[in-house]
């Protein structure tokens, strides 16, 4: 094999050069980890999509946990000061909300 080719699928795909992108004949999603470009960065190098996967939905439960920590180790419950923008944003999505029963 090749070595190049084999550091080729090794490496990740925004250090690719901007050529092997245009070559691409579909649109190019990128699951982003930590360690990615920023999605500007992602964007000039040709990504059309890029996903957190479940980044969100462990970064909620990590909130959970640590306000659940809070509560049970320390009794206090200054976690109260980062839910007005979760409940905020809960109340506009749901304001106009149409419910369709089937």
């Amino acid at each position: 094999m090749d070595d190049r080719a084999g550091r080729a699928r090794r490496s990740p795909i925004w250090r690719r050069p901007a050529s092997w992108f245009a070559s691409v004949e579909r649109p190019v999603n990128v699951l982003a980890l930590p360690s990615a470009p920023t999605v500007p960065e992602l964007a000039d190098a040709g990504v059309s999509r890029v996903s957190v996967g479940g980044g969100f939905a462990f970064a909620a439960l990590g909130a959970v946990v640590e306000a659940a920590r809070e509560l049970q180790e320390l009794g206090t419950y200054t976690f109260w000061e980062h839910t007005r923008l979760g409940s905020r944003s809960a109340k506009a999505a749901f304001t106009n909300a149409v419910c369709v029963n089937s």
